[in-house]
């Protein structure tokens, strides 16, 4: 998995927590340093690179409440610094997360503590939707650079066709696809991780990302006809409901039907079939991309 640095620093012109008699009230300059996993990919998709805004919350760390953090997205990239002021000697939950510049898919409310997915309406196969986050618990200040690795608390889910090419053939490049599927989680609690809440999917058909040449490096010779980013639950679930794949072949959907399937929190789920040519006949995997945990495999 290729890493990419980010050294963060972080500033803030005053300190609006309650400063007690019982420490130190000395103000300090913390340092972090942030690693967002890379998936090895031919092109663009899950590299990343598309998380250019920062937003941090800093909470009380005896009591949880909210202290202060980004009223306006810090900018980012591999060679950005940003600086955040604390005090000496307190303790303090920090929250991290990132996301693509001027999108509003998502809600971080600092002070209820979660961030929201407003809608799953926009367009299907969006890598701006691809986002990072993490919470750093307990954090006394020390001078030593603290580490901090990102993950995507989201689901990757992914239509691969074998038959791709044959229907490329019969239809050029203007196959369009989406997704729907009831039911998701939209809301994650920052201090827990845990999602909640029932929001429907029903993005809008976008050139398929094969068309663009978009490939995985596991998979060379399947079209990889769909990608998209869904909140997903720390621990491995299925959806409550189908998931219907919708594609469009010179307009002419195409509506495929897949039960039982698996997602899980920073994994891929890679649902491998002929679409267009054969029977439907899908295999379900998820795969550890996002993450060291092992394989799980389910076939249908």
């Amino acid at each position: 998995m290729k890493k990419i640095l980010i050294a963060i620093l972080v500033l803030a012109a005053a300190v609006s927590c309650n400063k007690e008699n019982d420490f130190k009230q000395e103000e300090v300059t913390a340092s972090f340093t942030f690693e967002f996993p890379e998936v090895a990919q031919t092109k663009a998709y899950s590299d990343g690179k598309t998380a250019k805004e920062l937003h941090y919350a800093v909470y009380d760390g005896r009591t949880g409440n909210f202290l202060f953090g980004t009223t306006s997205p810090v900018a980012i990239d591999i060679t950005t610094s940003v600086n955040i002021g604390l005090v000496k000697g307190y303790p303090y939950d920090i929250v991290f997360w990132a996301q693509a510049e001027g999108v509003d898919y998502y809600k971080f409310d600092k002070s209820a503590k979660t961030i929201t997915v407003n809608n799953y309406t926009t367009d299907a196969n969006d890598e701006k939707r691809d986002a990072f986050y993490q919470k750093v618990e307990n954090y006394y200040y020390t001078s030593t650079p603290t580490t901090v690795k990102l993950y995507r608390p989201f689901a990757q889910i992914n239509f691969l066709a074998k038959d791709y090419s044959a229907a490329q053939g019969m239809i050029g490049n203007t196959m369009k696809s989406k997704i729907k599927i009831k039911g998701l989680p939209n809301v994650l609690n920052v201090m827990t991780g845990e999602a909640t809440g029932s929001i429907d999917a029903d993005f809008k058909s976008t050139s398929v990302p094969a068309v663009k040449g978009e490939k995985m490096d596991s998979y060379p010779s399947y079209g990889y006809v769909s990608m998209n980013y869904v909140l997903a639950h720390k621990e491995k679930d299925n959806f409550t409901t189908d998931l219907f794949g919708i594609f469009y072949m010179n307009e002419n959907p195409i509506t495929l039907t897949v039960q039982n399937v698996p997602y899980q929190r920073n994994f891929r789920t890679n649902i491998i079939g002929s679409f267009f040519t054969g029977t439907g006949s899908f295999t379900v995997q998820i795969v550890p991309t996002y993450d060291p945990s092992g394989d799980h495999i389910v076939n249908h």
